[in-house]
């Protein structure tokens, strides 16, 4: 059973023989949870996935980008100066922050296994046609998936199709373009007999194609697709 905190807490009240909110974040402080990817959080992982099927072992990589307000604080846990760009390729000032969560497909569940902080694109490398920012995002995404293997959980990834993300899915060589195949999977890089999927966010594909019917008025389907359905 998963409860807020002001459920737990009318709970706490009415049976006081369990801990308070207050004890249990007391119990928790001890993690680390700077900027990065978690590896303490793969830690609990690892203990929560014990004796789950091989079905419910099935889970999604989300990666996406909130707006957050510019600044500076200072983290009392840590002792340290917070807001700063911790991902590669960007420099402040800091504008937003990339989250990547796993979430369960066939059980509910979902926990926060990376964040950075994120800002411009650095202007030594902005102008470079090398793909520096999916490549940066590729390499992080990969350790992502090698530490879910190492704890069991199979994974796909989906994500909106902005920028960024259309930058990650070209380094991996995974997307499409007029008159060709699209390629919406890769050999995984530490299980090779299965596939790594990616999966564009629904909301914003059905936004995409939206603005692209009211821009254009036109949708260009392969004469292969077509031959198909006659």
């Amino acid at each position: 059973m998963k409860w807020g905190t002001t459920s737990y807490s009318d709970f706490v009240n009415y049976l006081p023989i369990f801990p308070s909110v207050r004890t249990l974040q007391r119990a928790v402080e001890h993690i680390q949870f700077e900027s990065g990817i978690l590896d303490e959080v793969f830690d609990m992982l690892k203990h929560a996935v014990k004796g789950v099927s091989e079905n419910e072992r099935d889970c999604m990589i989300v990666a996406d980008e909130m707006v957050i307000k510019a600044g500076l604080v200072f983290d009392p846990s840590t002792k340290r100066i917070i807001g700063k760009c911790t991902f590669p390729t960007h420099v402040e000032p800091t504008k937003k922050v990339l989250v990547i969560m796993c979430g369960g497909i066939n059980r509910r569940w979902k926990v926060v296994v990376a964040y950075f902080f994120t800002g411009k694109k650095d202007p030594k490398i902005k102008n470079k046609k090398a793909n520096n920012r999916g490549i940066a995002l590729k390499d992080v995404i990969l350790k992502v998936i090698d530490k879910y293997k190492k704890i069991g959980l199979k994974a796909s990834i989906t994500t909106d199709m902005g920028s960024e993300n259309r930058s990650m899915w070209n380094a991996f060589s995974v997307g499409c373009i007029r008159e060709s195949d699209a390629v919406v999977s890769i050999q995984h890089s530490v299980r090779p007999e299965d596939r790594f999927y990616f999966l564009p966010d629904p909301v914003h594909l059905f936004k995409n194609i939206l603005t692209m019917l009211e821009s254009n008025k036109i949708i260009h389907l392969l004469i292969t697709f077509l031959s198909l359905k006659n």
